[in-house]
């Protein structure tokens, strides 16, 4: 339901921009650079970092790292076109949060697109990426200590297509097709306990996002 409305509403939003300016033509010059965000659904409609990873969630006093499920690590995005229609993509991301125990989450996402296909508005691409995130939590002392750490290595290619209702914002659609290596391990009262490494692939989620150019 969520992707749906996320559709409905890029939809939208790409009328609003085609009736704004007709003679408004896609931006992949040499040197041309945008900042990244995430669109939700009318859900909890909102703009949001883009994801620069996902990692293993560790439950608290679980007895293996990869018991709690992959979350997204959120940053800061942006890229850079090196040349014309080649760019770079780069998100950072990095959390933390303390209380009656502390969690720290770090992501890092590198890609280069390649605009292959586009007529005036827009513009069709391909690409690679490669990510890295890792997560680790404590809680408790001495001989009550509980820690564990998680992180994952991704690596894939991605396929989208980007509109420019205006000359400096488009939204863009993508998919990502991709491998990520998970590994983990947990330390309990100074014992240490490694979780078994654990490999997915498949089609990631339709992403819908929206670029600021500069």
């Amino acid at each position: 339901m969520k992707r749906t409305w996320t559709i409905t509403a890029l939809l939208f939003l790409l009328a609003i921009g085609a009736q704004a300016q007709d003679n408004t033509v896609a931006r992949t010059a040499m040197g041309d650079k945008a900042l990244m965000f995430s669109i939700n659904g009318f859900g909890d409609f909102g703009v949001t970092g883009v994801t620069a990873g996902s990692s293993i969630n560790s439950n608290n006093g679980g007895d293996s790292a990869n018991s709690g499920g992959v979350s997204p690590v959120y940053g800061a995005g942006a890229k850079f076109f090196l040349q014309n229609n080649v760019a770079l993509r780069g998100v950072l991301g990095f959390g933390s949060s303390s209380g009656s125990g502390s969690q720290t989450a770090f992501g890092f996402l590198g890609g280069v697109e390649y605009h292959i296909l586009g007529s005036g508005a827009v513009s069709g691409y391909g690409g690679a990426f490669l990510s890295y995130a890792t997560r680790s939590r404590s809680s408790g002392e001495e001989m009550y200590a509980y820690s564990s750490s998680s992180s994952s290595l991704g690596i894939g290619g991605m396929m989208g297509v980007e509109f420019f209702p205006w000359r400096d914002i488009s939204f863009s659609a993508e998919y990502q097709l991709g491998l990520r290596l998970n590994s983990g391990s947990t330390t309990t009262a100074g014992s240490t306990t490694d979780a078994p490494g654990t490999t997915e692939i498949g089609i990631g989620s339709a992403s819908v996002m929206i670029a600021v150019y500069l």
